[in-house]
């Protein structure tokens, strides 16, 4: 019930920056308590008051180590987990102050970053798409905020980013993740994968995740479906440019040649060269190279699927 009390963290301790660690300890689906028990509102509300730390921790240990880091921050903070029984650790390891941390290496092509317990179910859902050609990275966020700068950097180098987390993906920590990365990309390919802003009715953890498409099967059956619409969409883009593209070329090669005569005047063979080099960054840039990793992950996963 931390939304409760959003006034009085928001201005009764994050305006002063007062070092309060707040405990949410029934974050993201509770399950069979209730529609008002759900703990989905957590993340979007305490992104919204400026410099809480925001730990995400995926395992008891990783409770353990976000608590002990939170004690040692001079402002306040939040620790976010489910009620639901969660692993001792994830991958025979946990992670240490506020980094991320990588529990998967699958490339750069496809990367998964994980909020809390979604990282086990993202890699649950990463074996599935192993299953069918398309390796992932995933990563233990571990902390919403601050962003750990080796992920955003992460993020930017992806050929497709998709976050997980179990509150409302509107405004949660996907997006804020996604934005800051896009501050440098603004082409980046991302899938933010969250509860939508519903109310989430009674029911087992399993079967609401199941019903919202956060379980595993529903996880990896959204980036497939996903990847498949943007090399879809890349494709047709590229088929209605190449006409004008072909024309234009034509035109600009034509104009070239006159301008390779001795005779040209160099500003004008210069000015050519920066239409030639618009039309490069015009064309080329948001057609193919942004639309082409989800190109090249889904002809792999078609080929790994046919006969």
């Amino acid at each position: 019930f931390l939304s409760r009390a959003f006034d009085q963290a928001n201005l009764d301790v994050g305006l002063h920056r007062l070092p309060v660690v707040f405990v949410a300890d029934r974050a993201g689906i509770t399950g069979d308590d209730g529609p008002s028990h759900h703990g989905v509102l957590d993340l979007v509300e305490m992104l919204a008051i400026p410099d809480v730390t925001i730990f995400v921790p995926s395992s008891a240990e990783e409770v353990e180590e976000a608590l002990e880091t939170a004690l040692s921050l001079d402002g306040p903070s939040l620790i976010r987990f489910a009620k639901t029984p969660g692993p001792r650790r994830v991958r025979d390891g946990f992670g240490h102050g506020l980094a991320s941390r990588i529990v998967a290496q699958g490339g750069e092509d496809l990367v998964l970053v994980a909020y809390g317990k979604m990282v086990t179910i993202a890699l649950d859902a990463a074996k599935l798409l192993a299953a069918d050609g398309l390796e992932a990275t995933v990563v233990d966020a571990r902390v919403a905020r601050p962003l750990d700068p080796e992920l955003v950097a992460l993020a930017r180098r992806a050929g497709a980013l998709v976050t997980l987390e179990d509150g409302y993906v509107h405004g949660g920590a996907g997006t804020y993740l996604v934005e800051e990365a896009r501050q440098e990309r603004p082409a980046l390919l991302a899938l933010e994968l969250g509860v939508p802003t519903r109310y989430v009715p009674h029911g087992s953890p399993e079967e609401l995740f199941a019903e919202l498409g956060l379980d595993a099967f529903g996880v990896a059956a959204s980036i497939r479906s996903w990847l498949a619409s943007r090399a879809w969409a890349a494709f047709w883009r590229t088929v209605a440019v190449s006409s004008s593209i072909e024309a234009a070329v034509s035109c600009r090669c034509a104009a070239w040649r006159s301008l390779r005569s001795d005779s040209a005047p160099l500003p004008a063979a210069i000015s050519l060269a920066a239409v030639l080099i618009e039309d490069a960054h015009c064309w080329i840039r948001p057609t193919m190279r942004a639309s082409w990793p989800a190109v090249a992950l889904a002809s792999r996963w078609i080929a790994a699927k046919a006969p």
